[in-house]
C-alpha cells in the first residue's frame, strides 16, 4: 500500500503432507481497498480490469507525496551488515 500500486496475491487451498493452505487471494488497490478475495476451499482464477491511473497518484495526502517524503540518507541502515546481523 506504500507504495500505491495494484496488488495481488495467491495462495493456494488443501493440504499438502503436513501443511495446510488456506486460500483467500486477494487482488488489492493502491488505497489498499480490497477488490476482490477468493474463497478459503474453491480452486478459482480471477481476471480483473483495473484503471492504472490510480497507480500514477503517489500522493498519500495533499501534502505528502511518496517519493518527495523519502529519507534515503537512511537507506545505507538497511545495507550496513552490523544492523542486518546485531551482535
Amino acid at each position: 500500500m506504500l507504495n500505491k500500486v495494484f496488488i495481488a496475491t495467491a495462495n493456494r487451498i488443501g493440504k499438502e503432507e503436513d501443511l495446510s493452505f488456506c486460500g483467500l487471494s486477494i487482488i488489492a488497490s493502491p488505497q489498499g481497498k480490497t477488490l476482490y478475495q477468493a474463497s478459503e476451499d474453491q480452486e478459482e482464477v480471477h481476471v480483473m480490469d483495473i484503471d492504472i491511473d490510480q497507480s500514477r497518484n503517489k500522493f498519500l495526502t495533499w501534502r505528502n507525496h511518496i517519493f518527495t517524503e523519502r529519507r534515503v540518507q537512511q537507506y545505507a541502515e538497511l545495507t550496513d551488515e552490523s544492523f542486518m546481523n546485531p551482535a
